[in-house]
C-alpha cells in the first residue's frame, strides 16, 4: 500500500514541476506576480518546449539524486557530519542558481518558437518514391 503512495507522490512531483517552472519563468519575464496564474500563457509555452522543460527535470532530478548519494557518504563519518549543513547549502545553492538559469533559456527558446509564425517553421516532408511500372 505504501508504496503505491510513493509513486503517485512521485508522479506528482514531477508534474507539479513540470507546471511549476512555466509558471514561475512567466512571472519574473512580465514582473508581475499575477502573471503565475495566466494559465494560457505559460501553457503555450510550455508546449512550445515541452521538450526543453523534460531534459532539464531529468538532468536536475539526476544531479540531486547524485549529490544525495555523496551526500550518505558524508553523513556516515562523524567528522564529515560536521561538514554536512555547510555542504547542503552551498550545493543546493549552486545547483538551483545553475537550474534556474536553463530554465530561463528554455522559457527564452519557447517564448521564440511562439514568435515565429507557423508558416515560415521548417516542415518535414517525405521524399515522393516514384511508383514502379
Amino acid at each position: 500500500g505504501g508504496s503505491i503512495l510513493v509513486w503517485i507522490g512521485s508522479l506528482v512531483a514531477v508534474a507539479a514541476a513540470l507546471f511549476m517552472w512555466p509558471a514561475v519563468l512567466n512571472m519574473i519575464a512580465k514582473g508581475k506576480f499575477a502573471a503565475a496564474f495566466h494559465f494560457s500563457e505559460w501553457w503555450a509555452n510550455l508546449k512550445a518546449n515541452f521538450l526543453g522543460y523534460l531534459v532539464v527535470y531529468l538532468i536536475s532530478m539526476g544531479t540531486y539524486y547524485l549529490i544525495g548519494s555523496i551526500i550518505g557518504v558524508l553523513a556516515s563519518t562523524i567528522i564529515l557530519l560536521c561538514l554536512l549543513p555547510f555542504a547542503l547549502i552551498a550545493v543546493k545553492l549552486y545547483l538551483s542558481v545553475i537550474t534556474f538559469a536553463v530554465l530561463g533559456q528554455v522559457y527564452v527558446e519557447g517564448e521564440q518558437k511562439l514568435a515565429v509564425p507557423a508558416a515560415s517553421q521548417p516542415t518535414v516532408r517525405a521524399k515522393r518514391v516514384p511508383a514502379k511500372k
